[in-house]
């Protein structure tokens, strides 16, 4: 019993003396007044939850990021940036700022509330635009810090890729080497951003946040990122080594090409889906919205024979967008037509990333005939082998014909 109570004084006693990072994530109650500015639009979280984000200037240079979870206030909130006028958010929490190890975010609830201020003694100004970090910049942040911007090039060569589960289906992500002048790191770009870059060539990309991998500083995309090619940015005296893709040579024997449709809002994957109709509903989000937000995906398996051996290998969204722009024209979405066009190609040279997942299509150079099924392929070794052997004594019927007599 004495024993007991010694542990839960000990347990009282440890939480009071949580961490001031532990104190700050619990604060309430906490009022902050100033200038409102950079209303975001209406957003849904990955647990569906709806939300909106400003900024809050707090003094003449000084300004946290407001992330609020009543969407029925945003028009007060657009209403108070629009007027220039302070307000004072009040039952309000702080947080630890994931862009700023030094500042906090300000959490609001369906608690808090936004009310008109007393006279602050700063004028509005809106806050710095964050110009574009190097390559050296990011090496030096840590895990889960936002990016407002970077200038990059795109490095070819030792391009990783594969398929995860999310938000109800499969999702590509692709891993590239990117560098400036300053430095060399990765970038994972997730689902349709893959098909906007391009080996070799340089971009301004926006919106990306820091992870920590074999203990090096890497960049991945949101799903605000925006890229927007740009003038080269070069590259540094050293490149570190890279590892080529394994490629896998064979003839097309089966393709199975899937078209699916993803929320622009939530980015959750959609049933019955009828992208004549005009608008639809998010079987997620419950968003009612234009047929035209929701986003279009690429999936599949492609059947590959090699060596007499069918092999089943994954097709990728970037693989499928990149076949159809150079093979259909662009623009394709019907899948019948893609798997017509896979399966005429006859021999292939594929790029292949982690979990058999396809990253490029490419026509074979050296003019082969396809073999068409692991059953011809057995017959075309059998033809060879009595190739080998000399001619078949029974290729003459009139011979075959005497002796059947005898």
């Amino acid at each position: 019993m004495y024993c007991v109570v010694l542990c839960s004084v000990e347990k009282r006693r440890q939480r009071n003396m949580a961490s001031p990072a532990k104190k700050m994530k619990t604060e309430e109650d906490k009022s902050i007044s100033g200038y409102l500015h950079n209303i975001s639009p209406m957003k849904v979280s990955k647990k569906n939850t709806r939300y909106f984000h400003a900024t809050i200037q707090s003094g003449r240079e000084e300004y946290h990021r407001v992330v609020v979870f009543s969407p029925e206030k945003r028009d007060h909130y657009e209403q108070a940036a629009s007027v220039k006028k302070p307000v004072t958010l009040t039952k309000a929490k702080r947080s630890i700022s994931l862009a700023d190890s030094d500042g906090y975010d300000i959490l609001c609830t369906s608690s808090s509330n936004i009310e008109v201020s007393q006279p602050v003694s700063f004028f509005p100004r809106g806050p710095p635009d964050a110009g574009p970090v190097t390559v050296a910049n990011v090496l030096a942040l840590g895990p889960r810090q936002h990016v407002a911007a970077v200038r990059v090039k795109i490095l070819a060569g030792g391009t990783a890729s594969r398929i995860v589960e999310l938000d109800g289906g499969p999702r590509e992500l692709m891993e590239l080497r990117v560098c400036d002048r300053s430095g060399q790191t990765k970038l994972t770009l997730w689902e349709e951003k893959i098909a906007m870059v391009q080996d070799s060539k340089s971009y301004h990309i926006t919106n990306l946040y820091t992870r920590k991998f074999d203990d090096k500083t890497i960049l991945t995309s949101s799903r605000h990122t925006t890229i927007t090619e740009i003038e080269d940015v070069g590259e540094p005296d050293m490149l570190e080594p890279c590892v080529d893709l394994p490629k896998i040579s064979g003839c097309v024997i089966g393709s199975e090409t899937a078209l699916r449709y993803h929320c622009g809002i939530c980015r959750g994957s959609q049933s019955n889906f009828n992208s004549k109709n005009e608008a639809h509903r998010c079987n997620k989000c419950n968003m009612m919205q234009k047929c035209t937000n929701f986003r279009t995906l690429y999936a599949g398996k492609l059947l590959l024979l090699q060596n007499g051996q069918e092999l089943s290998l994954t097709l990728t969204n970037s693989a499928v967008l990149h076949f159809i722009s150079e093979h259909l024209g662009g623009g394709a979405t019907d899948v019948d037509a893609i798997d017509c066009k896979l399966i005429g190609l006859g021999n292939v040279e594929l790029d292949v990333g982690s979990n058999n997942a396809i990253l490029r299509i490419k026509v074979s150079s050296d003019g082969a005939a396809c073999v068409n099924s692991v059953e011809e392929s057995q017959r075309q070794k059998d033809t060879d082998t009595a190739q080998c052997m000399g001619s078949d004594p029974f290729e003459d019927d009139d011979d075959a014909l005497r002796l059947l007599d005898l």
